[in-house]
């Protein structure tokens, strides 16, 4: 059986919300390894996917209430918004907000891996011509174009 990866994690706290369960989005981010703001940037990119039904920021009088409850530590004061919570779906949602996030990142360091490479045969290439020929005018253009790029 595989190890739980969130096993090290704890786990979020349930509050009632518009008679919603809803988990905190600093409890959410902390579920997923990721900082708040991050979680709520893709929560803000995706705002089309992200409906009442799934996140919605507290009002002022909400987050009175969480904070009078007793329910936010240290750690979710200093704030300049209230928080934005999250229900049971809206925290799957979020996860693959992130998910996509991660996986276009990974994404973009692969085509700068795959354009490093290319440089570096198409350098090779010309370093054998010049070897096989003693014509350095391949290779000078190539060293031009890099010099460029």
């Amino acid at each position: 059986m595989p190890d739980d990866p969130f096993a090290d994690r704890p786990a979020p706290s349930i509050h009632i919300f518009r008679g919603q369960r809803v988990v905190l989005d600093a409890e959410v981010a902390a579920l997923f390894g990721v900082e708040t703001r991050r979680l709520n940037e893709q929560v803000r990119r995706n705002g089309d996917r992200f409906g009442e039904d799934f996140a919605f920021q507290l009002t002022p009088g909400e987050t009175a209430d969480l904070i009078s409850q007793n329910a936010t530590s240290s750690a979710h004061g200093g704030r300049r918004k209230p928080p934005l919570v999250f229900t049971e779906h809206g925290t799957v949602m979020a996860a693959e907000a992130l998910d996509a996030e991660i996986t276009a990142r990974q994404v973009e360091t692969e085509h700068r891996r795959l354009a490093l490479i290319a440089k570096q045969l198409r350098i090779a290439i010309e370093v054998q011509r010049f070897l096989d020929t003693g014509s350095a005018e391949g290779l000078m253009t190539v060293l031009r174009d890099l010099g460029a790029a």
